[in-house]
């Protein structure tokens, strides 16, 4: 009989971007290593409608422990003071059976963070066929660190 089990799926991938510059990170995500899971996408104009199999959140904040609304970055705008969001998540290709997604923040936003080391996780809902939610499970965590930028505009 086993002595523990590990139900923490999440796998670490540390980033280091730059103040100012924009955000762009392309991500497979993948079952075994090299089948992509298939993340769906929703379509209201199917018939019937479809839903997306997962939605997807994202924070990033100076520490772990802040459950606060002071996240620097987020992909829900109630988590951020100001109430922007400022993470899109977008699926690269129609239909998302590849598993892949890109992040993304505009370097306006980019420029609102300082240069520093912060943390970051990103999350999957998995959703039933109305769009609700039936399981959220973290799929990537880890530092994000901002370098400071030297060049301003004008």
């Amino acid at each position: 009989m086993a002595n523990s089990v590990n139900l923490d799926i999440a796998q670490q991938l540390d980033i280091t971007c730059r103040k100012g510059d924009s955000f762009l990170l392309n991500l497979t995500f993948t079952s075994d290593g090299t089948t992509p899971i298939n993340i769906g996408e929703t379509n209201p104009n199917a018939t019937p409608p479809t839903t997306a199999l997962y939605g997807f959140n994202m924070d990033v904040r100076e520490a772990d422990t802040d459950d606060s609304n002071n996240a620097l970055l987020s992909t829900n705008a109630s988590a951020i003071v100001g109430g922007a969001a400022t993470i899109q998540i977008s699926r690269v290709t129609a239909g998302g059976a590849d598993g892949k997604i890109q992040l993304s923040v505009s370097a306006s936003n980019m420029a609102l963070v300082d240069g520093g080391s912060y943390v970051y996780d990103f999350q999957a809902e998995t959703l039933n066929g109305q769009g609700e939610v039936t399981k959220i499970e973290t799929w990537l965590f880890g530092s994000f660190t901002v370098n400071e930028d030297v060049t301003t505009k004008a």
